[in-house]
């Protein structure tokens, strides 16, 4: 009994000259207390000066990659392209109807004359005495000047849609000849890729078809087994294979490209020039991509 109370006033004594030393134990330093920046405080002003003016395709932004070809395909594409002729004369006939709005708040002059001859009628009941024989020479003229106040507005409100009428079309007309330059640039870069992937396919097919003739000197000179002359003929069949295959995405590209500038299959293959004879800035990297992937 006695020890008991002897450990639990030990552990008591323990426990408060603990409390003591750590209510004596005091905080370092650790300077000015941190405050989060407000908005004000961030330049977003400068930052975002230009976010809300995001600026439009150049016209002829295809130029920049310096191929001739594909600047010929978009340009006869613009001018065959039913949807680059329509949005052309949408925005012709907005701009007439806002200079027609516009002509009705400047004055208008008019200026108009008449000559002709006349000789009276003699059967009006006066006494010919009193009537001038013969033709008269008789001549007239007449200015007038107009302008409309616009006291209420009409006009200048007309004006003012019929502005914005014209410059939603010129916009339109933008957009459609992006939207067709794009396209065509896609459509573009796709035969290119797709045209070295099918060579790289017909020279698989060139050196399956050289391994396998290896292949066959080797057997007949006891060289190499019929095991072997199967597999090279497999491989053979499978580039072939692989070569046929290839065509479908180029013939699926090539009408879908035909279609946007109104070209003929055969048009369009002469223009893709193939990567060894001269090639195109798009058509090099591409063919430069593929053969390093085929080479890995």
């Amino acid at each position: 009994m006695n020890s008991s109370r002897s450990s639990l006033f030990r552990s008591a004594a323990i426990l408060s000259m603990a409390a003591s030393l750590s209510a004596c134990a005091s905080i370092p330093d650790l300077g000015a207390k941190p405050e989060m920046r407000g908005p004000a405080s961030i330049a977003s002003e400068q930052s975002f000066a230009g976010a809300g003016q995001s600026a439009w395709p150049a016209d002829g932004w295809w130029t920049g990659y310096g191929d001739a070809q594909l600047a010929t395909l978009i340009e006869e594409g613009l001018k065959a392209s039913p949807d680059a002729i329509a949005a052309a004369a949408r925005f012709r006939m907005a701009q007439a109807m806002a200079q027609s709005a516009g002509a009705a708040l400047l004055p208008s002059l008019d200026a108009e004359g008449s000559a002709y001859l006349e000789r009276q009628s003699r059967i009006r009941g006066i006494p010919r005495q009193f009537i001038p024989g013969g033709w008269e020479d008789v001549g007239q003229a007449a200015l007038r000047f107009n302008f409309d106040i616009d006291l209420w507005g009409r006009n200048r409100a007309a004006l003012a849609a019929a502005t914005s009428e014209a410059e939603a079309a010129r916009i339109e007309q933008s957009e459609a000849r992006l939207m067709l330059t794009t396209a065509i640039a896609a459509s573009y870069a796709d035969l290119a890729r797709l045209y070295a992937d099918h060579d790289v396919l017909t020279a698989a097919v060139e050196l399956r078809g050289a391994t396998q003739k290896l292949v066959s000197n080797r057997v007949t000179n006891g060289l190499d087994t019929r095991s072997e002359l199967k597999q090279a003929d497999s491989a053979v069949s499978t580039a072939r294979a692989a070569t046929m295959s290839g065509r479908r995405p180029i013939r699926s590209v090539v009408t879908c490209a035909g279609r946007l500038g109104c070209w003929s299959p055969a048009r369009l293959g002469r223009v893709i020039a193939s990567p060894r004879s001269g090639p195109a800035p798009i058509s090099a990297a591409i063919w430069l991509r593929v053969t390093a992937m085929n080479s890995s």
